[in-house]
């Protein structure tokens, strides 16, 4: 049975002049456990792990919920502590304008819910002395990217993932 599916998704994807590369095919089984629950497990050739979860675009599948992946989230949260980082050595430089105080916005815009917005950008027209909409959008941040993939996905643990990045950013910003 196995064999058969393989096979067949093998010529499936050369029907479309796809050429797949065997050292990165990775094999997952499901099963459903004594509770009925479904499990997740990648294919090894010693044997099946099932504490593997199915990762796949930039998600997470652990038979039952769907997660942002790891790798992700953790970029997210060393960026944001990199940036804080470098704000407070600029603003505690003795050239500093601002006498050592930390400007936020830009901060919080990039980081947290406040910059999580997507909105269309006014420009000044001269000619006319109006405001106009111009073409270009500001598309958010990682934290916009993850709530639309929490409301795309049924059955996910994502907004737990990045409930807490407020009070982490807060806590950088202030030791």
């Amino acid at each position: 049975m196995k064999s058969d599916l393989e096979d067949l998704v093998y010529s499936e994807i050369k029907k479309v002049c796809l050429e797949i590369q065997p050292k990165k095919t990775q094999v997952f089984h499901f099963k459903r456990d004594e509770s009925n629950q479904l499990k997740c497990g990648q294919e090894f050739e010693n044997g099946i792990n099932w504490n593997k979860n199915l990762v796949y675009l930039g998600f997470e599948f652990d038979g039952q919920y769907s997660f942002l992946k790891s790798a992700s989230l953790s970029g997210y949260y060393r960026k944001m502590k990199k940036n804080v980082k470098r704000a407070k050595h600029f603003a505690s430089k003795r050239y500093s304008k601002t006498k050592g105080e930390l400007f936020k916005r830009r901060i919080f815009r990039k980081f947290s819910y406040k910059g999580a917005k997507r909105f269309r950008k006014w420009v000044w027209n001269d000619k006319m002395s109006k405001f106009e909409k111009s073409d270009y959008y500001n598309y958010g941040n990682f934290l916009t990217y993850a709530k639309k993939a929490a409301e795309n996905m049924n059955n996910n643990k994502i907004r737990g993932q990045i409930k807490r990045h407020w009070n982490i950013l807060n806590d950088l910003i202030k030791n």
